[in-house]
């Protein structure tokens, strides 16, 4: 059996290049391997398969025996941010940067603290 040309994006749904690590049409930081092996072995769209990838999962052992619903039903809801290493766009549930794989922290900042260190916006 043939190879498809390309796995679609889980973003915009165009083909990938063959080993690329972005969607040449929307930009999106996603590793056509990555996706084409989870796919494969889990059965599943690439859409999943981005998401599995978000939680963590790059190959069914790491599934710990659990259901792909059940980890995808796990998730919190997300809030983008810049990857401290190379400046992509990753959410509060990526443990790492899909595009530079960069560990990400698991702990949230406080942005009021962030943003005043001194705390003189709480002595005003």
């Amino acid at each position: 059996m043939a190879e498809p040309e390309g796995i679609p994006c889980p973003i915009c749904g165009e083909p990938l290049e063959g080993g690329s690590e972005g969607c040449a049409n929307c930009g999106a930081a996603v590793s056509e391997k990555a996706l084409r092996d989870l796919t494969r072995a889990l059965g599943i769209d690439s859409a999943k398969a981005q998401e599995l990838l978000r939680a963590g999962v790059r190959s069914p052992d790491d599934l710990g025996g659990r259901s792909v619903g059940d980890v995808l039903k796990a998730k919190e809801p997300a809030v983008l941010y810049l990857c401290p290493e190379c400046g992509a766009f990753v959410s509060s549930a990526d443990r790492t940067c899909g595009k530079c794989g960069a560990t990400l922290t698991e702990e949230a900042v406080d942005l009021e603290k962030f943003l005043d260190p001194g705390g003189t916006r709480a002595r005003a």
